[in-house]
């Protein structure tokens, strides 16, 4: 089999195995010079400690894995969990976006001092 190159660390390819109801996952590195090996279960206690994830993808070989799933005919079960993402993503950007403009307008301000707003008096009264 043949998997498709790309510029990805990691390379996926997803296939439907229509008799066994499965989708078959697999991924390269370094286009075929390294191949996972199965994984095995083991039994542990559990303690509650923190364990290693199964496998650590930067964004863009995630979203090569994604990809490939698509590609095997897979589809987000929830389109509300997709929504989330998405408004995640831009909330956090819109959050960035605000938190520059702060910084641009206190380092590059005329004025020099800044006034503490409300009425410190009642802030202060048993404070002795």
């Amino acid at each position: 089999m043949m998997l498709p190159k790309n510029h990805y660390g990691l390379q996926f390819f997803a296939q439907y195995n229509l008799p066994a109801q499965s989708v078959e996952l697999f991924m390269t590195q370094d286009h075929g010079h390294y191949i996972p090996l199965p994984i095995t279960m083991q039994t542990r206690e559990n303690d509650g400690s923190m364990v290693e994830p199964l496998l650590r993808l930067k964004e863009i070989e995630a979203q090569g894995l994604f990809d490939a799933l698509w590609k095997a005919g897979l589809r987000p079960s929830d389109k509300a969990n997709v929504d989330d993402v998405v408004t995640a993503k831009d909330e956090i950007v819109v959050a960035k976006d605000e938190h520059i403009a702060d910084l641009r307008r206190i380092a590059f301000s005329e004025k020099k001092h800044y006034e503490i707003a409300g009425d410190l008096s009642t802030f202060m009264k048993g404070k002795k």
